[in-house]
C-alpha cells in the first residue's frame, strides 16, 4: 500500500467536517499505522493541535499562508462580500460579465498555487491518492487535465446545496455548483454524505451514475473524549455555527420564553457565525440569569456531559451533525427538526422530531422539561444507539474501499 491524503483546506471554525476527517486521519495514521497524510491549511493545523493536542501532527502537511480565524461574517467568498459598494450595485457587479471574468480567474489562480504545492508534497511522499473533501478537490482539477499517470482522486461531497458559498444560495447555487460539476463528472468515485444529498444533487439535473457515487457507510466520531456527567440539574444546549439554516434564532426565543417558566433550567446556547451579535443581543437584552450565550467552545462535550436535552434545527438536514452525535454520546436525548435524513439518527427511543418555527419548540421543549425521567432515559438509550451504529471503525473501512477498491486492476 502507498500513501494517500485526505484533503481538506479550511480557514473557519472548526466544525463537524473538520472534526469528522480529522478523526478519520488519526484512524488511519495514529491507529492502523497507514501511510496517511493530511493535508490542510496552517490554521487548520493550529486548530487541531489545540483540540487534539502535538501528538496528532505526525504526518499532517500544510499548504498555503497562515490566515487569521475568519471572523462571524466572512463565511461568503465573494471579493464583494466587504465592499462599500450598495446592494443593488453589487448585484449588478455581480451579473456583470466583467466580474464573472475576473472570478473564474482570480480563483483559478489560487488553485493553481495551491496546487503546486499539493502536487510537490505528493512527489514528496509519494501519494498517489487522495479523499478530497468538498471544495479540498478544486486544486486536484489540474491532475484531471492529465489523461495518463494520475492519482486516484475521491471527491467527498457533504453538501448538494453548496450552501456555505453564499448568502443566498438559492439565488446563485448555479455559478456555485459548476465550481463542482467537474468532481462529480471526473473523479474516480464520489463519496455522498447521505441519501438527501443525492436527491438535491438529482434535482440539480447531475447524471450521477449509481456506479459513480457511494453513500458514506456512517457518521461517526471519537467517544473516547464524551462521557455522561452529572445531570441532577436540568439543562438544554444548542451548539452549532450560528448561521441561517441552522436557525439559532428560534432556540433563542424558545428559551427566552421559557426561561420565567422553568427558572430551575439552564439554557445554553454555543458557536460561532454570522448570528452571534443579534443573538448576544438578544439575551442581553432580556438579561435572564439561566440563559447562557457561549459564543464557540473549543469542547462542547463539557456543556454536553452536564446536559440532559440537545436542540438541532437545521432547515434541510440534521444529519450526519457531529455536534447532535456528540451530545448523544453524553447521554442526551435530542429534539431535532423532522426534515432531510435526520430519521437516519433519531427516533422515538432517543429524543423527538418537530416541524419548524419556535413556536413548535417551545412546545415541545415545554413537555420535555416537564418529564425529566424520560428525558434521562432516552438519553440513556442514545448513548448506546450511536456506540452502537456510529462507528468510526465502519467508517474507516468505507473509506479505505473507496481509495483502494477490491476491484482495482
Amino acid at each position: 500500500m502507498k500513501s494517500f491524503a485526505i484533503i481538506l483546506l479550511s480557514n473557519g471554525t472548526f466544525g463537524g467536517a473538520q472534526r469528522r476527517f480529522t478523526n478519520l486521519f488519526l484512524e488511519f495514521r495514529l491507529r492502523r499505522r497507514l501511510n496517511a497524510y493530511f493535508i490542510v491549511t496552517p490554521s487548520m493545523k493550529r486548530q487541531i493541535a489545540e483540540i487534539y493536542g502535538d501528538q496528532a501532527l505526525d504526518g499532517i502537511l500544510t499548504i498555503g499562508d497562515e490566515v487569521p480565524l475568519l471572523d462571524t461574517s466572512a463565511f461568503v467568498s465573494s471579493p464583494l462580500s466587504k465592499s462599500k459598494i450598495a446592494g443593488p450595485k453589487r448585484a449588478l457587479l455581480k451579473q456583470s460579465i466583467v466580474y464573472k471574468i475576473y472570478y473564474y480567474f482570480k480563483t483559478k489562480r489560487i488553485q493553481f498555487k495551491q496546487f503546486k504545492e499539493i502536487n510537490h508534497l505528493a512527489k514528496q511522499y509519494e501519494i498517489d491518492r487522495f479523499l478530497a473533501v468538498y471544495t479540498g478537490v478544486l486544486p486536484l482539477y489540474f491532475y484531471l487535465n492529465r489523461h495518463k499517470n494520475r492519482p486516484r482522486i475521491v471527491f467527498s461531497n457533504m453538501d448538494s446545496w453548496f450552501s456555505h458559498l453564499s448568502e443566498a444560495p438559492e439565488k446563485d447555487w448555479f455559478r456555485q455548483y459548476d465550481l463542482f460539476n467537474r468532481a462529480h463528472a471526473e473523479c474516480d468515485m464520489v463519496d455522498v454524505l447521505s441519501p438527501f444529498i443525492v436527491e438535491g444533487l438529482m434535482k440539480r439535473g447531475l447524471n450521477l451514475p449509481a456506479t459513480k457515487y457511494s453513500i458514506t457507510a456512517c457518521s461517526f466520531i471519537d467517544y473516547s473524549r464524551c462521557s455522561a456527567g452529572n445531570k441532577d440539574k436540568l439543562s438544554v444546549v444548542y451548539a452549532a455555527r450560528l448561521e441561517r439554516d441552522k436557525n439559532p434564532l428560534d432556540f433563542v426565543n424558545a428559551a427566552l420564553q421559557l426561561a420565567s417558566e422553568f427558572p430551575d433550567v439552564d439554557f445554553h446556547i454555543a458557536g460561532d457565525g454570522r448570528l452571534a451579535q443579534d443573538i448576544q443581543r438578544l439575551v442581553k437584552a432580556k438579561s435572564p440569569t439561566n440563559v447562557i450565550f457561549h459564543g464557540f467552545i473549543e469542547n462542547p462535550m463539557t456543556l454536553f456531559a452536564e446536559s440532559s436535552l440537545f436542540v438541532s434545527l437545521q432547515t434541510a438536514n440534521n444529519y450526519p451533525s457531529q455536534a447532535v452525535l456528540e451530545a448523544m454520546a453524553c447521554a442526551n436525548a435530542i429534539v431535532a427538526t423532522d426534515v432531510g435524513d435526520t430519521r437516519m439518527f433519531i427516533n422515538d427511543e432517543n429524543g423527538y422530531l418537530i416541524g419548524s418555527g419556535h413556536t413548535e419548540l417551545s412546545s415541545a421543549l415545554r413537555m420535555c422539561l416537564q418529564r425529566p425521567e424520560i428525558i434521562k432515559q432516552k438519553g440513556k438509550f442514545a448513548s448506546q444507539f450511536v456506540r452502537e451504529n456510529f462507528t468510526i471503525n465502519k467508517a474507516a473501512n468505507y473509506y479505505l474501499n473507496l481509495i483502494y477498491p477490491s476491484n482495482e486492476a
